[in-house]
């Protein structure tokens, strides 16, 4: 066995989360006061992207069932931790944005992209660690393996969705501008038949030396190493500095995501493995208002379920209550139904 991998076969890994509760009182009065700020980009601050549908509970019922390997949960959260959460457990800890943040000044922040780049300074976090959105979930046992490849190295898991080119006016929302904006310091070096690289039909980019489009990272639990965070922090100081100062989702973060992925390519860090959205092992989905489609996309769950799911809150209602919410919510409990150690009794 090579041994790389047999020491990976030891090491702790800890799951980190990122977790916000749009009802939060503290968290609503700070949010309606800083997005008078706000002047374009205004998707950054729909409700949807705060909405609490409980997610985190069945996620983390997920992860205690299908990775029962990961040693430490942290929980990263502004606010209070969910009311429903059990700290009791001592490989539970919920995080403060004040605990990681090297300049509390700049808080209360809205904007996840700011956030991640912190989560490498978590006290007693593991070097290497897996982060999930409270919108993932397993449905397949998955064990540590899935995340190395046979030689150790980690690998890094990929979507079929171009990321746009810095500068383009489309796609506009600020997330996908800001993947642009990261991909611009990272030179490419790999092939044009990379599993991360979106092939050109004629091949005209690969014959001319072009560097092809590339792909998103996929949106499921990735693995990554906290010595090299730091090293990214070292080598794009000012721009993680610059990022974390932004309240609110802005084309000029540094998404962590791309960064760490795409330097890890060109230095032959990580193995890149694409996933597309309805794969054997992925299913993205959307929830939206039309409660028959989403029903449609989610009945996979039923009939192949896939090893990583995803789903997305893009209900536009703003009620909490609206049908396909309810329907979602009861889905989880559905698939889930094992109440985790992390709950209260």
């Amino acid at each position: 066995m090579n041994l790389l991998r047999s020491n990976l076969s030891q090491e702790p890994i800890d799951a980190v989360y990122t977790w916000v509760d749009g009802n939060d009182p503290e968290l609503k009065s700070a949010l309606k006061y800083f997005s008078q700020e706000i002047t374009e980009y205004k998707g950054s601050i729909s409700s949807r992207r705060f909405r609490d549908n409980g997610e985190l509970k069945y996620s983390l019922r997920s992860l205690e069932r299908y990775a029962p390997w990961i040693r430490n949960v942290f929980i990263v959260h502004a606010g209070n931790p969910p009311s429903w959460l059990n700290t009791s457990p001592p490989n539970l800890h919920t995080i403060r944005h004040e605990e990681i943040f090297p300049d509390p000044s700049v808080l209360p922040i809205f904007n996840s992209t700011a956030i991640e780049l912190n989560l490498h300074r978590i006290h007693g976090l593991s070097r290497h660690f897996l982060y999930l959105n409270d919108d993932f979930f397993l449905l397949r046992d998955t064990p540590k393996e899935w995340f190395y490849n046979l030689n150790g190295l980690p690998r890094f898991f990929f979507e079929p969705g171009h990321i746009p080119r810095y500068g383009s006016s489309r796609p506009n929302s600020a997330t996908n501008k800001a993947c642009g904006y990261t991909l611009q310091f990272i030179p490419w070096r790999g092939s044009h038949k990379s599993p991360a690289a979106a092939p050109s039909r004629t091949g005209w980019r690969r014959f001319l030396g072009i560097p092809p489009h590339r792909y998103m990272t996929a949106h499921v639990p990735q693995s990554y190493d906290r010595d090299i965070i730091m090293g990214l922090e070292a080598r794009f100081s000012s721009e993680f500095k610059a990022t974390r100062s932004h309240r609110f989702r802005s084309p000029d973060d540094i998404a962590l995501r791309i960064l760490y992925a795409y330097s890890g390519l060109a230095h032959g860090r990580l193995e890149a493995v694409r996933l597309d959205w309805n794969s054997p092992d992925f299913l993205f989905a959307s929830v939206v208002d039309d409660i028959t489609r989403t029903q449609k996309t989610l009945k996979r769950l039923e009939e192949d379920p896939p090893r990583f799911l995803c789903a997305n809150d893009d209900v536009i209602s703003d009620d909490c209550n609206s049908p396909v919410l309810l329907y979602w919510q009861e889905l989880m409990a559905k698939y889930w139904p094992q109440p985790s150690r992390f709950e209260r009794s």
